[in-house]
């Protein structure tokens, strides 16, 4: 592993000729269901479409891990590049509901909005990392760890744990919470004045998740700082932390009815801050990963929904599932639009604001899938919103594509913070929002936000940045660092 100064770019190899070979070889890939599709303008699109994703997947490991880019661009590939060609290709769409990807003017209009936003949100990427987007990442190994208020931390626990009775008691008992998804969100739905909205419902479900898992992501930060190379020398009062929130989280984030999201989220989260991928090695891990979990995993996961494989939908199939369904989504939003008109932030703003009841805000919307289902004609609701095609609902085409851009701005500033400044609060939260990606592109932002946001608030408040000492400056090295001995690379995924 060759070791440079801050000031010097070491010599790096690889990663760059991936950036360029990366396009090229996914369009490949998919070279058959493109050829496959009747219009040929929507093919191109969206074969550029994965070649974008592709590019941005590459500059997410080529110069060091940067989890919320490569987490972000992943997801996109899969679910607004792979899915849709393979459902245009073989005419089935999710829902049974082909019709509303069949014209093909309409399914143009929405890749093309899909190539738009997803372009702008890699502008953005790029845009921030600045003079520091030619160098290298810091040894994963080096650096100072970011601190936590250990009084955050119990403050969180003590909400989850004083929260979690009134849980098990609107469910019908600690046994529904291991029964299936579908049971238990009826059993709570019952109990409830306000079925699974308002006031009621969060103090009842979200709260008591979310502070759980915010109380977990706390106390493994804690326990972490204690040790270099894991959860050695632990504090006993840490452990014992720790161990109630992972406890609490057996309850309210448990694959047999807890949703996928908070599922992946807890995980996802959790091996990030403890391996802390920093290395250009780490990070075309991570990218493997993520896609082999997306288009192979991902599906599967509704066996704890149902409780059995009768309702599963595996293999090449599943693309054509209701778990990918944001295609068809994009279509609808623009039919929406085009009936009713941009809703001028209606959705984003009621999203974001979720805390507000309606009894105080009258004009509080509906999250946009719901709506747009509706205006489809659909009789079920739970279904996806991506994120670029809420904000089309809202900013019209130039508003989107501005947004998305001022997103993947902000987002590459906490990437750059996680390779430069590992000890500060800002590199602190990249694990949370980088599996927190797969919900917010997925949306509707009514239904992302309230979950999100209530976790990540929390582990804000609850950590603060270490300064850098004199020996912690980072060093830098270079991509092809998999040789490098385990001790020197202690922080980072082989």
């Amino acid at each position: 592993m060759s070791m440079t100064h801050a000031g010097t770019t070491p010599k790096t190899t690889g990663g760059g000729m991936f950036v360029l070979v990366a396009p090229g070889l996914t369009v490949v890939l998919l070279l058959p269901w493109i050829l496959e599709v009747d219009n040929r303008s929507t093919a191109m699109v969206l074969a550029a479409q994965a070649a974008v994703c592709a590019i941005g997947m590459a500059l997410g490991w080529s110069r060091g891990a940067r989890p919320i880019q490569l987490i972000l661009f992943t997801f996109l590939l899969a679910y607004l590049a792979v899915a849709p060609l393979y459902q245009l290709a073989h005419r089935r769409a999710a829902w049974g509901d082909f019709s509303a990807i069949a014209l093909s003017e309409r399914s143009f209009d929405a890749a093309l909005l899909i190539l738009l936003t997803t372009s702008a949100s890699l502008v953005g990427f790029a845009l921030s990392r600045g003079r520091h987007g030619s160098r290298p990442s810091p040894s994963s190994g080096r650096g100072p760890r970011p601190s936590v208020r250990p009084t955050a931390a119990w403050a969180t626990l003590l909400i989850a744990s004083v929260l979690t009775p009134g849980t098990l008691s609107a469910a019908g008992g600690l046994q529904n919470m291991f029964s299936t998804r579908v049971d238990r969100s009826q059993a709570i739905a019952s109990q409830l004045a306000g079925g699974q909205t308002g006031l009621s419902y969060a103090v009842t479900v979200l709260l008591p998740a979310a502070s759980s898992v915010a109380a977990f992501i706390l106390f493994l930060y804690l326990s972490r700082s204690r040790s270099a190379m894991g959860l050695g020398r632990v504090r006993a009062s840490h452990a014992f932390g720790l161990v109630v929130s992972s406890a609490l989280l057996m309850v309210h984030a448990n694959p047999f009815t807890a949703s996928r999201f908070l599922m992946i989220l807890v995980a996802g989260s959790a091996a990030i801050v403890i391996l802390a991928p920093r290395s250009g090695r780490a990070g075309l891990t991570m990218a493997a990963v993520g896609l082999f979990g997306v288009l192979l995993v991902y599906p599967l996961l509704n066996f704890f929904r149902y409780g059995g494989v009768k309702q599963l939908v595996s293999g090449w199939d599943a693309l054509a599932s209701p778990d990918f369904d944001g295609f068809q989504q994009v279509a609808n939003a623009i039919a929406y639009t085009d009936d009713h008109g941009i809703a001028g932030g209606r959705f984003t703003l009621s999203g974001l604001l979720f805390f507000i009841p309606r009894s105080i805000w009258a004009g509080k919307s509906e999250p946009a899938s719901v709506l747009v289902a509706r205006d489809r004609g659909y009789d079920f609701t739970n279904l996806s919103m991506p994120i670029g095609a809420e904000l089309f609902l809202d900013a019209g085409t130039i508003g989107c594509v501005a947004l998305m851009a001022g997103l993947g701005f902000v987002l590459g500033k906490l990437d750059t913070r996680w390779l430069t400044a590992p000890g500060s609060r800002a590199a602190a939260v990249v694990p949370v929002v980088a599996i927190a990606m797969l919900g917010v592109v997925r949306g509707p932002i009514g239904a992302s936000a309230p979950i999100y946001l209530s976790v990540l608030l929390p582990v804000i408040f609850g950590l603060r940045s270490t300064p850098p000492s004199t020996s912690d400056r980072p060093q830098f090295v270079d991509d092809e660092d998999a040789r490098a001995p385990l001790s020197r690379v202690a922080d980072g995924m082989p």
